[in-house]
């Protein structure tokens, strides 16, 4: 094996080792916030719009992408403002005034989920695939 492949390698086993770890931290914390997350209701009261550069058909569109906030209050009295996972415009927003359950974690309020919602475990699944994925082809690059 050339040292050039071994770089890239090393660089692909790097990246993909790290994304496992953090696709694994990630979803320690969505397990978390499940289990041990206290179930309260907030309400919406901003929804923060940025505009992002996205490529799509081999050509870049601009996309707008949302954030909820939502105002609620802990089981010790503290009023915390914390948002919601961002969304694209195919996914709807709630309105500002609506009512919503979410879970907060006790020890960091401002990590909140909507009740039911599986996005945390479904993106951290996700990065963990990644990972393992990019360590694989790099394993397959060495042994080859």
């Amino acid at each position: 094996m050339d040292l050039k492949t071994a770089l890239f390698a090393a660089l692909f086993i790097t990246a993909g080792v790290l994304t496992t770890i953090f696709g694994v931290m990630k979803l320690r914390e969505a397990v978390n916030l499940s289990n041990n997350g206290i179930e309260t209701i907030g309400e919406v009261v901003k929804i923060e719009m940025r505009e992002v550069t996205v490529r799509k058909n081999e050509g870049q569109e601009i996309e707008e992408r949302y954030r909820e906030i939502v105002s609620f209050e802990t089981n010790t009295g503290d009023k915390v403002l914390a948002s919601l996972l961002e969304k694209n415009e195919k996914n709807k927003c709630r309105s500002v005034g609506e009512q919503i359950r979410i879970l907060y974690n006790p020890e960091n309020p401002k990590l909140i989920t909507a009740q039911g919602d599986e996005s945390l475990k479904i993106i951290a699944v996700l990065l963990i695939c990644i990972g393992i994925a990019f360590t694989y082809v790099a394993t397959r690059m060495i042994v080859l």
